[in-house]
């Protein structure tokens, strides 16, 4: 038979376990009752005064029993540091998943991908800021080359000469795309012209362009057409994702327009080290073209591994960037090179 001091127990047991330092991690089974009989057993009060004196951020795992668990782990969903599981197998596995997570946030950054500090001779100057919103073309591409994230050579236009002066720049054969905020995504509506190879070609690709934004959009903004270097290569997706729990997220994967259809993709936590990324690209189904078949050459591996690093790196110096997405990158023989950019920047507070 529990008494009435069952709570004064164990809140006082649980919190000289978390305050000793040989304790890593608690997991408590309780009574969750819902019956007049058993209202001073208050699991979700002496959940949250645990919380509250969990200095420490150990983490601490409740296993409910006696049919008011729902109710209970909805009262705590809040609490910091404390979850509640349905069995005692899941909450074992769940106190061991955060052992692996704080093992993988102690793991330091390859040395290759650290950056200079500031303030000391020879240090990269300030990563420019980036408006809460979503950032295309030239800004986005700003904060790329800050990180040394290749791009292919470009040139944004305002009129038909530019674009062939910047083409002439560039060497044909080149791409034009349409760059506005209502076209994040152009292959879908057709604001792409790819293997421009001469001024003729150009000009009539810049006039189809620019009509076709002016009918489907009228009152949206053009920034430009942007005039892009044509490369061959495997099409990669590399991308940042920003999750409220785990933080920032490595995405890699099959680019292009089926990246969506085929979801040929690798997910890691960061900070990663390059043999984390080589076991990621090795569990893509595009791996063996990436690699080299039938008589082509694979990528160039030490650059497009320098080049997810460095994406890295940027995703973890930079919270106010929710999501990123480079796609696609052509990687080739040569080096890889980030042909399109949107990102996409919350409030960092």
């Amino acid at each position: 038979m529990v008494s009435g001091s069952f709570t004064d127990i164990f809140t006082r047991t649980v919190r000289l376990m978390l305050a000793d330092d040989q304790v890593d991690a608690v997991l408590g089974i309780a009574p969750a009752l819902h019956s007049p009989l058993h209202r001073d057993l208050d699991m979700a009060a002496v959940g949250r005064e645990i919380s509250a004196a969990n200095h420490w951020g150990k983490p601490v795992a409740f296993w409910l029993y006696g049919g008011d668990q729902a109710r209970v782990a909805a009262a705590l969903a809040e609490a910091e540091h404390v979850a509640c599981f349905g069995g005692i197998d899941e909450a074992i596995i769940g106190l061991s998943a955060c052992q692996r997570y704080y093992q993988w946030l102690g793991k330091k950054p390859d040395s290759s991908a650290e950056q200079r500090p500031q303030g000391v001779e020879g240090a990269r100057p300030a990563a420019p800021k980036l408006a809460e919103g979503v950032h295309v073309g030239k800004a986005a591409f700003e904060l790329l080359r800050h990180y040394d994230i290749p791009a292919a050579p470009e040139d944004l236009t305002s009129d038909a000469t530019g674009a062939v002066i910047a083409a002439g720049k560039i060497g044909y054969p080149v791409v034009l795309k349409i760059v506005s905020p209502q076209w994040l995504h152009k292959s879908d509506r057709g604001g792409i012209r790819l293997n421009v190879s001469n001024d003729r070609e150009l000009l009539q690709a810049y006039g189809e362009l620019t009509g076709l934004f002016q009918s489907h959009t009228p009152d949206g903004r053009l920034d430009g057409i942007l005039v892009q270097q044509q490369i061959q290569g495997t099409e990669l997706l590399m991308g940042i994702k920003r999750d409220p729990q785990f933080g920032p997220i490595l995405v890699l994967g099959m680019g292009g327009i089926y990246t969506e259809i085929f979801r040929d993709t690798a997910h890691s936590l960061l900070p990663v080290q390059l043999q984390d990324l080589e076991e990621m690209f090795r569990s893509l189904r595009i791996y063996p073209l990436m690699e080299g078949t039938r008589g082509q050459a694979g990528v160039c591996w030490p650059v497009l591994l320098e080049t997810a690093l460095a994406l890295g790196r940027l995703a973890t110096e930079h919270p106010e960037v929710a999501e990123l997405d480079l796609n696609p990158v052509l990687a080739n023989a040569d080096g890889c090179w980030c042909v399109d950019c949107r990102i996409v920047v919350h409030s960092a507070d």
